[in-house]
């Protein structure tokens, strides 16, 4: 069976800092908004601020949209020969005439 991940909306990332700012354990808060505990948690020590041990919420939303981006911005491909080898693949493809 397949596993489907979903990212943490910035509504759910709300709620964890104001339920954790209540007290609130991280199975409580898993509980409540339908999430695995362990979601929660590399959550919590992902986004954590470096400086003070608390949760803010706008902060771990910027966090992770700031990951995102960086990850689609990134190369792929790193070996420089299997690049060469693509990109020639790919030029042969643009010449008229050739059917692959």
């Amino acid at each position: 069976m397949k596993k489907h991940y979903k990212q943490l909306s910035g509504e759910e990332r709300d709620e964890i800092a104001l339920l954790r700012a209540k007290g609130f354990k991280i199975r409580e808060i898993a509980r409540r908004l339908k999430r695995n505990p362990s979601t929660l948690s590399r959550e919590l020590k992902r986004n954590k601020s470096p400086t003070y041990d608390v949760y803010l919420a706008h902060r771990a939303q910027q966090r992770a949209a700031q990951r995102k981006y960086i990850s689609v911005q990134r190369e792929r491909i790193r070996d420089k020969r299997i690049q060469r080898y693509i990109m020639k693949k790919l030029k042969l493809l643009l010449v008229p005439g050739i059917n692959l």
